[in-house]
């Protein structure tokens, strides 16, 4: 039973990453809002468990990149960053989200199921300079380290290919991938 309630959870993690429509229309009193970054991109807010999220992923353009480089993918996925750009893109009062806060979002996640938006699925470009997984699967970097080296990272990594659902991974730095802020 305690299996089957881990692998829920998983779930409806992803489907937090898949959708903000749902928990973005919610009022003031549940702990919405919106932040700016530096070059003004508005971003929509909301508490979950402990901490409060970012609803989109960050478009700040200095030092990222769009989905193969077209500026419409930037428009509806949001950038990506290497992880050394995302560790200082974030709108002033945020940080990157660490493995313990992408868990407690885990463990208090609730989401309205008939929002999902499967396209959300934002790979990003590996190491080697290949853009791909668009609407299959997303990493998203955590401000861990990784455990493979110095030129790893910790990273999450949802899929909707039916053998992964969520699982914490080690990438190299230089590649790019999306990301989530949590307010400090």
């Amino acid at each position: 039973m305690k299996n089957i309630l881990t692998e829920i959870k998983k779930i409806l993690l992803v489907f937090f990453i898949l959708c903000t429509t749902a928990i973005a229309n919610a009022n003031e009193h549940s702990g919405t809002g919106v932040v700016y970054d530096a070059h003004g991109n508005a971003y929509k807010t909301r508490k979950i468990g402990d901490y409060v999220w970012t609803l989109q992923n960050l478009k700040t353009p200095s030092g990222s990149a769009c989905y193969k480089n077209q500026q419409a993918n930037c428009d509806k996925y949001g950038r990506y960053y290497t992880w050394a750009m995302a560790m200082v893109s974030y709108p002033r009062g945020w940080h990157l989200p660490n493995k313990k806060e992408w868990k407690n979002l885990l463990d208090n996640l609730v989401i309205d199921w008939s929002a999902i938006e499967p396209s959300m699925m934002t790979r990003g470009r590996n190491y080697k300079g290949e853009w791909n997984g668009l609407g299959s699967f997303s990493y998203y970097w955590t401000s861990d380290a990784g455990n493979a080296g110095d030129d790893t990272k910790g990273s999450i990594m949802f899929s909707l290919n039916g053998q992964t659902v969520m699982d914490w991974t080690d990438f190299p730095e230089n590649g790019l991938q999306s990301v989530r802020c949590v307010q400090d």
